[in-house]
């Protein structure tokens, strides 16, 4: 029988190879893809890993952030800097103060949309890993609500969960809900020791934060990881 014809697409997929001469890894990607894809173009799409920052809330101000990454920034930025507000990546984030004359926005709220937690419900299915940063994610709520969901969906046990936090609270309930994943990974944001890491990410406190490591050093499942840096400051 004659070989069917390929598609354009099937062409490229075909073509994908690494330095190494053999089928790179995304081409197993690319073929589950072809699969969900229709002939009008259209696909259903699948993903199987998210980046979700659940906002900016974080209770440290580090000199290497801004107020982009924490909002405990904001007051020392204005300060610093004057105004209103501060330039984010997509554009002028206005501060205002709220009854309690703290400062806040709205820019990074986009969680709070329902066609988000819808389509994460429908995805919960097809998701191996999320990475979460933040903020801290350990504050958000949304952080506890999202493994919460994929809990209820029965899947928690086929999801890797990694994280970026800056160690100074593991609470109980996360520690509860860590056991119904398949793996966890926590990448401490710890780039020294106490009193250089206290001038590093004010105002985190050097016990409280090595408390928290050797905690999560004695729990199974659980994957720790720190990265070393150079930092210059002035």
């Amino acid at each position: 029988m004659p070989k069917e014809k390929e598609t354009g697409i099937e062409k490229f997929v075909n073509s994908v190879v690494d330095t190494k001469g053999s089928k790179a890894k995304s081409v197993e990607f690319f073929k589950d893809a072809l699969k969900d894809t229709q002939t009008d173009g259209t696909i259903t799409v699948r993903s199987q890993y998210y980046d979700l920052r659940f906002g900016n809330m974080c209770n440290l101000a580090c000199r290497m952030c801004g107020p982009t990454d924490s909002h405990t920034w904001y007051e020392q930025w204005l300060g610093y800097h004057g105004g209103t507000s501060y330039e984010d990546t997509h554009g002028t984030v206005e501060l205002k103060r709220n009854a309690k004359g703290r400062l806040e926005t709205t820019d990074y709220d986009w969680h709070n949309s329902e066609t988000f937690w819808e389509q994460i419900e429908k995805n919960i299915p097809y998701i191996e890993h999320v990475y979460m940063a933040g903020g801290e994610p350990m504050m958000i709520e949304r952080h506890y609500e999202f493994l919460q969901r994929c809990i209820d969906s029965g899947r928690a046990k086929n999801i890797m969960i990694e994280y970026n936090t800056n160690m100074t609270a593991v609470p109980p309930r996360v520690l509860k809900m860590w056991e119904e994943f398949k793996q966890i990974r926590v990448g401490a944001s710890i780039d020294g020791m106490e009193s250089m890491l206290e001038y590093q990410r004010w105002p985190i406190k050097w016990r409280q934060a090595k408390a928290n490591l050797e905690k999560l050093d004695n729990l199974p499942n659980i994957d720790i990881n720190t990265i070393f840096k150079l930092i210059l400051f002035k």
